[in-house]
């Protein structure tokens, strides 16, 4: 690995690495997350959306026309939050519930023009975002980064019965 990136302006350093609970693999995992998600959210505010409604809208122009209810387990969002989100994204106009024809009851998800506008655009804000973050990585280890981190993320998805993989 390349020497220890430098942290984007404005960010502190988290302190002593060999001090308690710095020391430990989860704690530093906990901190990277919530030094990129702290980023993310300043990232994407200059696009005027948060987070959680960018990973919606993305995840609903991956697959679009899904449902609310496909949506919120696909991304393991609470059904409730997920309508909190949808009418977030309708009200700015990002995305539409359109009428099922098969199933009147129901409603089906698709992003606007504007939609797949700001999901370009955001995509272009996080890309520099990342590469501001992970300079001074190399491709090969932001690679493994990415194998491992997925690795983990499989391993910890439920199993039927409630337990952990």
């Amino acid at each position: 690995m390349n020497e220890t990136p430098a942290l984007p302006p404005g960010w502190r350093s988290t302190g002593d690495p060999d001090c308690g609970l710095q020391q430990r693999t989860a704690y530093q995992l906990i901190r990277i997350g919530e030094l990129l998600m702290a980023g993310a959210e300043d990232t994407l505010r200059t696009a005027g959306v948060r987070p959680r409604a960018f990973s919606v809208l993305s995840a609903l122009v991956e697959r679009e026309g899904s449902s609310q209810q496909e949506l919120s387990r696909r991304l393991g969002l609470d059904p409730n939050v997920m309508v909190g989100v949808i009418d977030e994204l309708e009200r700015s106009h990002y995305a539409e519930r359109r009428r099922n024809p098969a199933d009147r009851r129901s409603h089906r998800l698709v992003a606007t023009e504007q939609g797949h506008e700001l999901l370009k655009r955001g995509d272009r804000l996080l890309d520099e975002f990342e590469k501001t973050y992970f300079g001074s990585l190399s491709d090969e280890d932001i690679e493994v980064m990415r194998r491992l981190t997925q690795w983990l993320l499989d391993s910890w998805r439920p199993r039927e019965g409630g337990e952990q993989a």
